[in-house]
Parts: C-alpha cells; sequence; structure tokens
C-alpha cells in the first residue's frame, strides 16, 4: 500500500446493479452476458458521475483508474491536507468510499493499494505474520511471498479511465508518486485482467 501525506487518492466503490425484479435476478444469476451488460450500465453511471463532477471542478486536474472492485481517482495538480474542509467535500460529492475515508481521517494520509488482494490471483492470505515467533514461521512466509510474487506478476491492480481537468502536467511532487503508482500497479502493461 503507497501511503501519500499530500498527494491526494480518492477510492470510490463500484456498487452492485440494482435489482429489477425477479426475472432480472435470475438472468444476473444464470446470464453472464446480462450480468456484463447491468455492470456495464453500473460503470457507466459512476464514470458519469465523475465526469458531471470534473466539469462542476474544472480546477482539479486529476486521473481516473478502474480497480477490481471500483474506481481510484488520482488528484495531479495540486497537494493536500488530508484532514482538511476541502478533502472531505471532494470525497463526499464523489461518493468515496467510507471505510477508505475513515482510514483517511485516522492515518492523516491517503492511501493506494499496489498490489492483488491475495484471494483475487488464487492465494490465500499468508498465515504467518511479522515478528515471527519461531524460524519456521518465517520461512513459511518466504515461501508464499515468493509464490504471491510469481502470481502477482500476471494481473495489473488498476488500468487508466481518463484524465481529467487542470493542466496536462502533474505538479513536481505528484509526479513521483504517480510515476510510482503507475509503474508498481501495471497501468498500460497487458496483463491477464484487473485483480
Amino acid at each position: 500500500v503507497l501511503n501519500t501525506a499530500r498527494t491526494m487518492f480518492v477510492d470510490i466503490d463500484r456498487p452492485a446493479p440494482a435489482n429489477r425484479g425477479f426475472i432480472d435476478g435470475l438472468k444476473m444469476a444464470f446470464s453472464r452476458e446480462h450480468r456484463e451488460v447491468r455492470e456495464m450500465e453500473t460503470h457507466n453511471l459512476v464514470v458519469d458521475r465523475v465526469v458531471s463532477w470534473s466539469r462542476s471542478n474544472p480546477q482539479y486536474g486529476f486521473r481516473l483508474y478502474q480497480t477490481k472492485a471500483g474506481y481510484r481517482l488520482l488528484f495531479t495538480n495540486q497537494l493536500f491536507d488530508p484532514e482538511s474542509e476541502t478533502v472531505h467535500r471532494v470525497f463526499k460529492e464523489l461518493g468515496t468510499d467510507r471505510l477508505y475515508e475513515r482510514l483517511t481521517t485516522t492515518q492523516k494520509c491517503f492511501r493506494a493499494r499496489l498490489t492483488p488482494k491475495p484471494w483475487r490471483i488464487g492465494t490465500e492470505r499468508p498465515d504467518d505474520r511479522y515478528p515471527y515467533t519461531t524460524a519456521e514461521a518465517g520461512n513459511r512466509f518466504k515461501r508464499w511471498l515468493s509464490n504471491y510474487e510469481d502470481l502477482r506478476e500476471k494481473y495489473q491492480v488498476c488500468t487508466l479511465i481518463e484524465k481529467f481537468g487542470a493542466g496536462p502536467d502533474a505538479h513536481p511532487e505528484i509526479r513521483a508518486v504517480m510515476e510510482a503508482h503507475d509503474r508498481a500497479t501495471c497501468v498500460g502493461d497487458e496483463r491477464i485482467a484487473l485483480a
């Protein structure tokens, strides 16, 4: 996880498609094609909300990414205080995930996951955590980590959808964060899928 003191990330969860009744529920359960159409409708609703927000707030430059479970915005043209009223207003207007908002306030920083969650790439969380109680526990973790690293190389964490707003260039302090984020999350790479 990348933690930043002043480079703002916003996390928006993708809502599940609304149930339109019994028949729609059956189609969602048994038709992959129908489920994909409904998921695309939900995707379009979220992206349209972000586009609309950007038009109402042209002073902000940001990049919109799609993640496995939603969307990530990386603000590129100015720095933010995670405890500021501006940040809380932006979070509310964009429909930021409440847990993410709480973590931002509590930890006094922004965050972005750079690697896939283990269960999304076919493995479980490690049984052993640092500090290890035995040498064998440390060795088990090293084996788990090696396996995880091999698996994660096949996946993207997010993909860039679009760039919005003020100016083409990122703030100098943000540029380094943005480049590290994109490199670590495999933005632009041809990987198997989002994880």
